[in-house]
């Protein structure tokens, strides 16, 4: 019987230079495949390529079929492999194993249920129904776990913890004139004036500032603060070689982490805001850190996305590699009611190389078995554990300590 069945084919052997290590799979819909993303050793940084998504289900001979319930696991010998991609899982239940009554519903084969439903009910809800099938083994896995297996077989699991790489990214707002609710992930009316990147793997240090805001765009209150503003980046643009002894040189803490970087400064005019979003992603996307890290990353990545769209642009033309055909961007929010941020499932979901990470979360979580703190703010967290204050000496409206104090406080997350 299962010799006149569509079988498919296996997937093709895995084709990577030696030494590779797997960094993320993802399989998409649409396109259906599975893009891979992995260390090169060749190129010694992440490169992208995408697989034909191939799974391999098994079902029951039919002389073994004699159980009525789901069984843990049976005989390889007593089964069959059938190799579909994860999209047709369910359509190839009802072809192998279809005749079967569906489980709890003795009115209804599962290839009449599948026939009824298809194009009435999600994938996935069809496959949660299919998979109850008691003759079929392996079908309800997510769809990376079958190509991470897949590497595992051919690479095995060790793997040098040495070249995994990391980024972080600081950013700070123009608060001038206006406080921001932070809790609304959604909104982004402040622009944004400073930007701290750092990559350690590649040891560069960029700083990107805006200059402040024309004093038409501003209540006539807050021009004094403004102007104190402007005096500070007027220094900073004319002094950029002092500004970096002043940054790494001159402060301990920077200089023993920051000695030996290529110290970037980038400087834009108010109206080119936008072109400074776009840097912090070409960064990103040109030195590829496995990780992207922020303080408190629900508001600093979606106040980056968000500022973009509220300026008139999409994020995905400049976040999202040229060379990925998937365009995923959206940040899913944990609405849990007991909400606690050491087990926070909030997330970024990106067509990118990096995974956008928040650190705050990350020491949350490793301190699960310590007394809970009262606060995770940075400048709390900061003083308490390295005896940084990131806002103890900040002058209200100066530009130039304000730029200092965002490369501190990225300084900081690194040394946590």
């Amino acid at each position: 019987m299962e010799s006149e069945l569509q079988c498919g084919h296996a997937p093709r052997d895995l084709n990577y230079p030696e030494g590779s290590m797997l960094f993320d799979v993802r399989y998409s819909r649409k396109p259906e495949t599975f893009e891979v993303i992995y260390w090169n050793p060749l190129t010694k940084q992440l490169e992208l390529k995408y697989e034909e998504p191939i799974i391999d289900i098994w079902f029951l001979k039919e002389e073994y079929r004699t159980n009525k319930y789901q069984i843990s696991q049976a005989e390889m010998e007593k089964c069959y492999p059938v190799y579909c991609k994860p999209s047709q899982v369910s359509k190839m239940i009802a072809l192998h194993a279809g005749r079967t009554p569906v489980y709890n519903n003795d009115s209804m084969t599962y290839k009449e249920y599948y026939d009824q439903y298809v194009d009435q009910i999600k994938t996935n809800d069809m496959a949660s129904v299919m998979c109850t099938n008691p003759y079929v083994f392996k079908a309800d896995f997510t769809p990376d776990v079958y190509f991470r297996l897949r590497w595992l077989k051919k690479f095995g699991a060790e793997i040098d913890a040495s070249n995994v790489t990391f980024g972080l990214v600081d950013i700070e707002t123009d608060v001038l004139d206006r406080p921001l609710d932070i809790a609304d992930i959604h909104s982004a009316p402040q622009p944004i004036n400073a930007v701290s990147i750092i990559l350690p793997h590649v040891k560069i240090m960029a700083l990107l500032v805006l200059s402040p805001r024309p004093k038409s765009q501003i209540h006539e209150r807050f021009h004094s603060l403004l102007e104190n503003q402007m005096n500070e980046y007027n220094w900073l643009i004319n002094n950029i070689d002092a500004f970096k002894q002043q940054i790494v040189e001159d402060d301990p803490d920077n200089n023993k982490y920051l000695k030996g970087y290529d110290v970037r400064i980038h400087t834009f005019d108010f109206s080119d805001e936008i072109n400074l979003i776009k840097t912090v992603f070409d960064y990103i996307n040109k030195y590829r850190p496995m990780f992207t890290m922020s303080w408190n990353a629900k508001f600093d990545d979606n106040y980056l996305i968000e500022r973009a769209k509220y300026l008139g642009y999409d994020p995905k033309e400049f976040v999202i590699p040229k060379e990925f055909k998937t365009n995923t961007l959206f940040y899913k929010e944990d609405q849990s009611q007991n909400f606690s941020l050491k087990t926070s499932r909030d997330w970024m979901y990106a067509s990118t190389y990096t995974v956008f990470i928040c650190q705050m979360r990350l020491f949350a979580a490793i301190r699960k078995s310590q007394q809970e703190r009262r606060s995770y703010s940075l400048s709390s967290v900061g003083k308490d554990i390295a005896k940084i204050d990131k806002l103890t000496n900040t002058k209200s409206g100066s530009f130039r300590t304000f730029a200092g104090f965002d490369i501190a406080s990225n300084r900081f997350s690194r040394a946590s």
